[in-house]
């Protein structure tokens, strides 16, 4: 039972990541909390290079606050896009730095789809690890007693014939 466990986790890690799309929204419209995509002005992209150091024309974050002109959002820092971690640094925009603000929402399709591509895989391997030799195979010619070793490897089920 430990693959099927495994092949569950790795397909309910699979859906929570793949299966959002972002949707054009406005700023007073988008909850604080929200995960958005901002469309910078030219203006935004030097203040967020000076300040981050990554240079973009959209930000993918954070929205952590709205006050008067200004936002904050929590964006991933320069060290985070190179693939170190999760660092992510706060940084203040006037609301003229940003051009179009797009909420991340779940994805029907996506999600469907990335669903039965996922249970496809689970029924093949599944059918590989619970089903019959294969019975095509061609016995071997030559007397003698055959001995079939059964081993695993990255607990999928390997046979190896040995004469």
């Amino acid at each position: 039972m430990g693959i099927v466990r495994q092949m569950l986790a790795c397909s309910a890690l699979t859906v929570s990541i793949g299966c959002y799309k972002y949707v054009p929204a406005t700023l007073d419209t988008t909850p604080v909390g929200s995960k958005v995509q901002a469309l910078l002005s030219t203006e935004g992209q030097i203040f967020l290079e000076k300040q981050v150091g990554i240079y973009g024309r959209t930000v993918t974050g954070e929205l952590l606050e709205l006050s008067g002109d200004s936002v904050l959002l929590a964006v991933p820092s320069a060290r985070a896009s190179a693939g170190i971690g999760s660092l992510y640094q706060r940084v203040y925009f006037s609301r003229s730095q940003i051009l179009r603000i797009d909420q991340r929402r779940p994805d029907a399709a996506r999600t469907t789809g990335l669903i039965a591509v996922a249970a496809g895989g689970l029924v093949l391997i599944l059918s590989q690890v619970f089903g019959e030799s294969n019975p095509g195979q061609i016995e071997p010619n030559g007397g003698g007693t055959d001995r079939i070793a059964n081993g695993w490897i990255l607990r999928i089920p390997v046979r190896i014939l040995r004469e």
